[in-house]
């Protein structure tokens, strides 16, 4: 039975929605699936309400939104790629791993690349940030991460995407 109500609203809502947010909501592990899972969970808390920093906008304002995004930071990455690897690897001193290592840098920019050069999205390529951040204790079982001490360069292609 959850599983039919959860599959049911993942068909009303996503269903009709741009590709760009089916693929960001399954890629976030947004699927029906977890809708199962947080139904189990909260069934037996009927007066529980999901509080949402989206705040009352709608599906379509957010896919939009999503979507308009996207094809800024397009648009960026298509017009400044070589800038914005040459900010990374083993020549880049304000950063630490993964981000100055030639090799996980260059397996990211070819997510990257093949993500943006699609006439549409291709987020399935992409790791999601958490996938790809390091975590605070690093890659081997209680080592530390040494964070840089350089500051990490201010660049205008950063600034106008985050800013808008």
């Amino acid at each position: 039975m959850l599983q039919e109500i959860a599959d049911d609203f993942w068909r009303t809502h996503f269903y009709q929605a741009g590709r760009t947010l089916v693929n960001f909501a399954l890629k976030s592990n947004c699927g029906p699936d977890r809708f199962v899972g947080l139904l189990r969970t909260f069934i037996n808390y009927p007066l529980l309400e999901f509080l949402s920093q989206a705040k009352g906008m709608s599906l379509e304002s957010l896919s939009a939104e999503l979507e308009s995004g996207f094809q800024a930071v397009r648009a960026v990455w298509l017009a400044e790629r070589d800038n914005i690897k040459t900010c990374f690897g083993s020549g880049a001193k304000w950063c630490n791993l993964p981000y100055n290592n030639d090799e996980e840098m260059a397996s990211l920019f070819e997510q990257l690349e093949t993500c943006f050069s699609e006439s549409e999205t291709a987020f399935e390529v992409l790791q999601m940030p958490g996938e790809f951040l390091p975590s605070r204790t690093g890659g081997k079982e209680g080592e530390k991460i040494l964070f840089a001490r350089s500051p990490a360069p201010v660049l205008w292609f950063v600034r106008k995407v985050v800013q808008g």
